[in-house]
């Protein structure tokens, strides 16, 4: 279960940064500033529906190769869309090295 942890930990570190978002739209008066956090707001909460449905299979012990790809994308695409996030850029790291972790775990249990 050490993959539900980290699992735990990434949606516990999406939640911090959509807050630190939160709090700059709700600051900022610029309109596309606005927009931009709004959009990465979306990227977290997509990050963060995701991490839960994998979290849930694996508690679940649904592992199969739909959920193996589904952190694939995961692992590709948010690393792309976090980069670009200008608040807390250690934690996206974070985010990345433990869904690549969760990867390796779920691959390894398969055989």
């Amino acid at each position: 279960m050490h993959s539900c942890i980290l699992l735990s930990g990434i949606a516990t570190i999406c939640k911090e940064i959509q807050e630190v978002l939160e709090i700059e739209v709700k600051k900022t008066l610029d309109t596309a500033a606005k927009e931009a956090w709004q959009g990465d707001i979306m990227t977290i909460e997509n990050l963060t529906k995701i991490i839960s449905t994998i979290k849930a299979d694996i508690e679940n012990d649904r592992l199969n190769e739909s959920i193996i790809l589904l952190l694939e994308i995961a692992i590709h695409d948010f690393k792309k869309r976090l980069a670009i996030i200008p608040k807390k850029k250690l934690l996206h790291e974070e985010i990345i090295s433990s869904l690549k972790e969760v990867h390796k775990n779920i691959i390894h249990a398969k055989l």
